[in-house]
């Protein structure tokens, strides 16, 4: 009984020594430029704006690998080796300047088999309130952290009301610089994301605190992104602890650009929109995804246009002079200048509407048989874009007139064989016959209503009522013609 127990003690002491084993050994940091605090799996590093290192010592008892999560954090943060063999080793964590104002972090994993060690490295912006560390990761169980705020002013700390699961822990022996809160345990299966922010009279300073879920993480901070026509830049925060490629649909996109000068930070994306010079709205979407595990994550990007045309682009008229109005967008009418392709048209008064101003033409009477055809070009000042509208005026047809006094008025009962009919109501208003139409007048009093068309007899006259006349001369007058 005692060989076999002496055998199942060596047979464990031989399995615990073929496990791979890599720590952080506490009390062998070290750095005059940077802060730094950790345990046997994380160490965080926050440094500020300027160049600095830091030595950080760990212990394998197999060969180890080191990798950045994004391969641009290479451009300012930079190890001495990417691996080695079994042993104690002291690593340099070097930081160049941060001439941006934008915070910058980066992610560098060690691994030793399938046991994971992680250094994370924020670099605080120039000029800026300094808060260690200014980004904050937790695991799903939650815990406490502090934040320590060097500031030679007075200052703010606010959680905001959405975040209910950060709390304020207060704690009796603090310093005044130094702020500790409590992060409830994290019961979904997804990752989330806080904020704590620190505010004074040279701005606001954010620490962002993230937790992971039960799941690798990809989010972005924001999903929908509005763009004004004129362009302009937005930024694409990314939490990920995954490498994250970015595709771009459509693809490629030639109104969308990323700012490469500028994506210094591991988890920020910048980019640039160009002025939108067509009539439409135009959208793109960015995918920020890691193909091997599934996952993806999408900032959808919608630019506006610089309206200039509210009414419709065709403006059909009768062949009698008429007055007619081509609406435009935004009250302030003086914007636009209006150029006419033909004489027979020309350029009335500018009126101020609430959302929309009327740009008020009128057409001389076409006197020829056929239709013709003119245009009305807009130019909007800003806006590089000429729209047009085109104006058709039917050619001279018989027609006949009659005058009522009436407030509601019916239109009169044509064969069904007219064509290209028009009622000209008297009022300054003229619309498409249609049987069933009925014109309200705004004010009483006599009105002369005309009909044009094609085909006009035989007509149903209702009975003449209050005074009604009705005067056939133009029809008669286009018979002899013919």
């Amino acid at each position: 009984m005692k060989v076999r127990n002496l055998l199942f003690i060596t047979i464990c002491f031989a399995l615990a020594a073929c496990r791979p084993d890599l720590h952080f050994m506490p009390d062998s940091f070290y750095s005059a430029t940077a802060e730094i605090w950790g345990d046997q799996t994380e160490v965080s590093l926050v440094f500020p704006a300027d160049a600095g290192s830091a030595s950080v010592t760990f212990e394998s008892n197999k060969d180890w690998t080191l990798s950045f999560v994004n391969d641009r954090a290479k451009d300012w943060c930079s190890v001495p080796f990417e691996g080695g063999h079994d042993g104690t080793y002291t690593m340099r964590v070097s930081v160049t300047p941060n001439g941006d104002y934008d915070e910058r972090s980066a992610t560098i994993v060690l691994s030793c088999g399938e046991l994971l060690r992680t250094i994370v490295v924020t670099q605080k912006q120039k000029d800026a309130l300094l808060l260690s560390p200014g980004r904050v990761e937790l695991s799903p169980e939650g815990g406490t952290f502090t934040i320590e705020v060097k500031a030679n002013i007075d200052y703010s700390v606010t959680l905001p009301e959405t975040v209910s699961w950060i709390h304020t822990v207060s704690t009796k022996g603090l310093v005044a610089t130094t702020r500790t809160f409590r992060v409830d345990a994290n019961e979904n299966i997804g990752p989330r994301q806080g904020s704590i922010m620190v505010s004074s009279s040279l701005g606001k300073e954010e620490v962002t605190v993230y937790q992971a879920g039960e799941e690798p993480v990809l989010v972005v901070s924001e999903h929908e992104v509005d763009m004004p026509a004129s362009g302009g830049a937005f930024a694409v925060q990314v939490t990920s602890n995954l490498n994250v490629e970015i595709v771009s649909v459509p693809d490629p996109c030639d109104w969308v650009e990323e700012i490469q000068t500028k994506a210094l930070s591991t988890n920020t994306y910048y980019y640039a929109v160009a002025p939108n010079p067509s009539a439409a709205e135009r959208t793109m979407a960015l995918v920020f995804r890691n193909q091997q595990l599934g996952l993806a994550d999408t900032v959808l990007v919608r630019q506006a246009f610089d309206r200039i045309l509210v009414s419709d682009t065709l403006a059909e008229l009768p062949s009698r002079e008429i007055r007619f109005a081509v609406l435009v967008d935004g009250d302030q009418p003086e914007e636009y200048q209006v150029t006419l392709s033909h004489r027979w048209l020309w350029m009335g008064e500018r009126e101020t509407g609430e959302d929309y101003s009327y740009l008020w033409l009128s057409a001389q009477a076409n006197d020829g048989l056929e239709p013709r055809t003119g245009y009305v070009s807009l130019e909007r000042k800003g806006v590089a874009r000429i729209d047009s509208v085109t104006v058709i005026q039917s050619g001279r047809m018989p027609g006949f007139s009659f005058s009522t006094a009436q407030r509601e008025v019916k239109a009169p009962e044509l064969d069904a064989k007219a064509t290209d009919v028009w009622i000209l109501w008297g009022d300054g208003s003229f619309e498409r016959y249609a049987a069933d139409a009925i014109h309200r007048y705004a004010e009483s009093g006599w009105h002369d209503i005309w009909v044009e068309g094609r085909s006009l007899a035989p007509l149903l006259i209702p009975a003449p009522a209050d005074g009604m006349k009705i005067d056939f001369s133009g029809l008669k007058e286009k018979e002899d013609e013919e």
